[in-house]
This record gives structure tokens, sequence and C-alpha cells, in this order.
């Protein structure tokens, strides 16, 4: 039998597909019923399989129903309906593998966000309809659906929830490119700052006894208007932040290794994702001027006492890095400056260093870079090499 990942990712697709054969299906109860270890590979496969997708069995109305749900995974072909009867851990596994997404993947209908962005250097505001406004153009429009949606200025979007009605949860999703920073209001009146190179998505009013938004890739800042009996959760790939009401910086780019939660007012609880999905009762509690770091590849994390000022001062206009190495930097001016940069420092690249840019622009920054970190750079058709050999 085939039991390499590329296979069993096939049969998992064709899971969701619902085009496995009678044959394929076996091969899968096999290969699932084989040992507590294959659940938790699945677990990670079907999360992966769903967001790539968008699909997902409807949500439950409530975790009483979530826990209800009988332990098997079901799959109608050829008008029967087959049970996939799986161990008790590789059950769990996959069944908060599930719930953890559900947030993010019960909505699989046109509202949902669509990574087919035709204006890439945009930044863009994409509708629960499906429809795109650019933001930041001379020509748009001052409100969206009947002023629920306000554009205030070419760098806000604001939206207010009363007198707004929907029989369901309606999700908008702005874009910002690199290069380029926004802010955005929520109905609740939570304010939501995003620096370059982010993507959010949220409800456009909040329903039910939560308050959930999605950092898709990017940075945010967050001023979150509290509210004791419905607490506001920030979702992201890795971490989940839960929180009453609180100002606080949070770093999730998909390209970087490290994802950061800096609490600069009030208080949070931070779960990583594993494999059991967002334990929050065993979440860490930071205070303000604490981070919690997450280090993607080793799957662990710490907290430790910052300067809240060097990961906040991009609101203000600056960036600032204090003992990073190049390595982490030079991503951080790629954003900030909207160019391409390809990291050739080797070692160097591990070097710490300090700086902040203010009002200099791309050229005076590269040669304020070469100066202090000893690297040369060139331009090549609109990407910056940045190298710790001459580059001639």
């Amino acid at each position: 039998m085939d039991y390499s990942e590329e296979n069993i990712k096939r049969l998992i697709k064709g899971h969701f597909d619902k085009s496995l054969s009678d044959s394929e299906w076996d091969h899968l109860c096999s290969w699932v019923n084989a040992n507590d270890q294959n659940g938790e590979i699945m677990a990670d496969m079907v999360k992966k399989e769903i967001l790539e997708s968008q699909m997902c069995p409807p949500p439950p109305s409530t975790d009483r129903a979530l826990r209800k749900l009988m332990v098997e995974i079901k799959i109608k072909q050829s008008n029967r309906t087959k049970k996939l009867w799986i161990s008790s851990v590789a059950a769990s596994l996959v069944l908060l593998a599930i719930s953890s997404l559900l947030f993010f993947a019960n909505h699989s209908d046109k509202g949902g966000p669509s990574h087919n962005n035709p204006t890439p250097d945009k930044i863009s505001l994409t509708l629960s309809d499906g429809s795109v406004i650019l933001l930041g153009e001379e020509n748009i429009k001052n409100d969206v659906r009947n002023g629920f949606v306000r554009i205030t200025d070419k760098k806000k979007v604001s939206y207010k929830a009363q007198g707004f009605q929907s029989l369901k949860e309606e999700f908008n999703t702005i874009r910002v490119p690199k290069g380029k920073r926004f802010s955005l209001q929520l109905s609740d009146g939570s304010l939501i700052y995003l620096n370059s190179g982010t993507e959010v998505r949220y409800p456009v009013v909040f329903k039910g006894n939560e308050r959930n938004i999605e950092l898709i890739n990017g940075e945010i800042y967050c001023e979150i208007s509290k509210r004791i009996h419905k607490p506001f959760y920030l979702n992201a790939q890795r971490i989940r932040v839960r929180v009453l009401g609180t100002a606080f910086n949070f770093s999730s780019y998909s390209n970087e290794k490290k994802h950061r939660a800096v609490l600069v007012e009030g208080s949070v609880a931070i779960a990583p994702r594993n494999s059991f999905g967002f334990d929050l009762t065993k979440a860490s509690k930071l205070k303000p001027g604490q981070a919690f770091i997450y280090n993607t590849v080793s799957k662990r994390f710490k907290v430790k006492d910052v300067n809240t000022d060097t990961f906040t001062a991009w609101k203000e206009g600056r960036l600032v890095f204090k003992s990073m190495p190049l390595n982490e930097i030079l991503p951080r001016i790629s954003r900030w400056y909207g160019v391409d940069i390809i990291d050739r420092t080797g070692e160097i690249g591990n070097n710490t260093f300090n700086g902040t840019f203010d009002k200099e622009n791309l050229d005076e920054a590269l040669v304020i870079l070469s100066k202090l970190c000893g690297v040369h750079y060139k331009k090549v058709g609109g990407k910056v090499i940045v190298g710790s050999n001459s580059l001639d």
C-alpha cells in the first residue's frame, strides 16, 4: 500500500471532493486506524485542506453540539454512506482541528475573501458580495451599504452596528500592500491599524457572544473596546489571542519564523495552535510591557519583557529595530518601502543591529544600512540585492 505523504494528501482531498473509490476509501481507513500519530497527521492535513479549499462542515450552533458529534467521518458515495471509525485520540485530533477552523472556514460562499487581487499594489476592501473597492483613491465613494461602512478619508474605513440588519454574519477583507499602511474602525468601536503587507478579515457587525477577526497575514496594532460579556478574539494561523479591553501589537507574517504579540496596556491570554486546536485554558497571560514570541520552526514560545515602542513605532511612521538580526531587518525594510529585497548576507545576517528610519527614502535607507551593517547592495530590475561581499 502507498502510504506516502503525497498519496495521503490526495486521498484526503478526494474525501472533500467525494471522489474516492471504494478501494481508496478503505486505504484511507486503514492508514488512519494504524496508530494515533496518523490521526495527528490527518488533523493537520484536514486543516490545511479546509483552509485551501474553504470547505468545512456546517458549524455547530453551540459547543455542546460539537461535543455530541459522532467520532466519525462520513462520505456519501453511490447513494451509500460509509463511516470511518477512528481511535478516540485520533478522533479528537481531527474534530478539534476542524473546530478551531470554524471561524475561518464556515463562510465558503462568495462573501469569503478572494485571494486573486487584480491590483496587488493598491489597498483594497473586499465586501461580502465579492465586490472590491480600491482605497486611497480620489474617486472612491464615502459611503458603502447605506452608510454602515464609511470611508472617512483615504487612510481609514469605519463601520457602525446601529440599524444594520442581516440574517447572517457578513465578512469584509482589507488588504494593505507593501509600502503602505491603513486603519480600520470596527463596528464595536475597536481601532485596528494595519502595517505594510497585511490582510485582515472581519465581520461587518459582530453577532453572537464573541467578537472574532482573522489576521490572514501581516501586522496590526489593536485598541480593543471593552465588552465584559463579549470577549474579543484575534485569530491567526499559529496563535489565538483573547482580550477584553486592550492595546497590543501582533505580528504574524507567513514568511517569518517568529510571530509576536506585544502588550501595551490591559491584559491578553495567548495560545499557540497545536494538534488539539487552541487551548486557551493553558494560555500565557501577558502583562503590559511583555511580548509573547512564537517560533514556527521549533513550535516553542517564550514570554519576555520588551520596550513596546520598538514594536509599535510603525504606527507613528517610524521603523525601529533594536538588537535585531540583519536577516530580520531586511524583510521589514522590504515591506516598509514596498520593494523586494534579495538577502545574500550569509553569516552576517545573524549579526544584530540597532537603528531607526523615519523620513529617509529608500536610497537613503540603503546607504545607512550598508554603513551600519557593513554590507553591499545593488538595484537590479526593480529589486534590491543585499550581500556581504561586493555585488559588482
